[in-house]
């Protein structure tokens, strides 16, 4: 009994798990340490506000749990306004940015079509179906300056990945991954 509970313990979580993944290339400047600078401002070059906004509340999330200061450029840069290249940079300096990590978006690739059917009972309840499932992949592009000197620090695309059966939750488990990934790579492992 206790191996037919394991058993479908296991499958359940393959199951109920998210299959998101993301995959970071590029290129840092060897000798610059991400966690000498103390405050970032990461801006969603997005036309679509909402996306915009929910990546850039990924990086901050994300940047926040491991206490690293950092500002959303939605909040900082008003996108119901018109600024001047030289406005834009007195808003950054008097904020204090020392780093501005610039994300674009390359593509969004949908893939729709039917999972295959598998069914799992537990408990007098069955888990799975033949949803038709979409498979979203998104391309970034990142680049990271230092504000004062204006020199690019790092540069390079991120890839990520995930099928689900909303569209929705593709993009927001792209964006907390991405997120995670980016940070874990550059920021933390550089400590």
């Amino acid at each position: 009994m206790k191996k037919k509970c394991c058993f479908l313990c296991i499958i359940l979580v393959c199951f109920l798990t998210s299959c998101v993944s993301t995959k970071i290339e590029g290129f840092k400047k060897p000798e610059v340490n991400f966690y000498e600078y103390n405050n970032i401002l990461v801006f969603c070059n997005f036309e679509n506000l909402k996306y915009r906004k929910q990546l850039e509340n990924e990086f901050y999330k994300e940047f926040n749990s491991k206490k690293i200061k950092s500002i959303k450029s939605i909040e900082l840069i008003s996108p119901l306004k018109s600024y001047s290249n030289e406005d834009v940079s007195n808003l950054i300096k008097e904020a204090g940015v020392e780093i501005l990590m610039e994300i674009k978006i390359l593509s969004i690739n949908t893939n729709s079509g039917d999972s295959s059917s598998l069914f799992v009972p537990v408990g007098g309840f069955f888990f799975g179906g033949s949803d038709s499932e979409t498979e979203v992949t998104i391309d970034f592009d990142i680049t990271v300056y230092d504000v004062n000197t204006e020199e690019i620090l790092f540069r390079g695309t991120a890839t990520g990945e995930e099928e689900d059966d909303d569209f929705s939750e593709c993009i927001e488990e792209i964006f907390e991954d991405f997120a995670e990934e980016f940070i874990d790579m550059y920021f933390v492992s550089s400590l």
